[in-house]
């Protein structure tokens, strides 16, 4: 019986774009969102500063960074429980997770509502959700969706290098 519950769960987990792969599950407590992509949070005693998984979002002095930061804040508000799955750490230290909240998973709903790009150079942390994510943002792009209602688009891997 347990082990069945835990196939169940499994697939669940599977089919809903959560990373199983991941290194470590963390609880934490959302102290700050710095910008849509990265927000802190209390982990036990410590702060840690999370980077979201597989996706990227406009800088802030870039069309539709200010808002990108609006809708994470809105998704996983300052004191809200989130699951962060941790799939791993980047050059500035920071945690790369996976950020599940009581909506569900928050990269993959940042991606479908068009306020983050997947980033396909780091997409190998997410296989779990790869084809979601792909999906959602071709979706977002089809419907001309926040980031995707602009003419031409600037990646923010772009922006940040001066390409646009």
């Amino acid at each position: 019986m347990l082990r069945t519950l835990a196939t169940v769960l499994s697939l669940l987990v599977v089919a809903s774009g959560f990373p199983l792969n991941a290194a470590e599950l963390l609880k934490g407590k959302v102290v700050k969102i710095t910008y849509g992509d990265t927000l802190n949070a209390q982990v036990g005693n410590s702060t840690v500063r999370v980077r979201l998984a597989c996706i990227d979002t406009p800088e802030k002095d870039q069309n539709f960074g200010s808002l990108a930061t609006q809708r994470l804040n809105q998704l996983v508000p300052v004191g809200s429980t989130v699951d962060i799955y941790k799939v791993d750490t980047d050059r500035y230290g920071r945690t790369i997770g996976v950020i599940v909240g009581s909506s569900g998973n928050v990269n993959l709903q940042m991606v479908r509502e068009g306020y983050a790009v997947v980033y396909d150079q780091y997409l190998y942390n997410c296989p779990n959700s790869r084809n979601d994510l792909l999906n959602a943002e071709n979706q977002a792009k089809a419907n001309s969706r926040v980031f995707w209602s602009q003419s031409n688009p600037c990646m923010p891997w772009d922006f940040r290098r001066n390409r646009c």
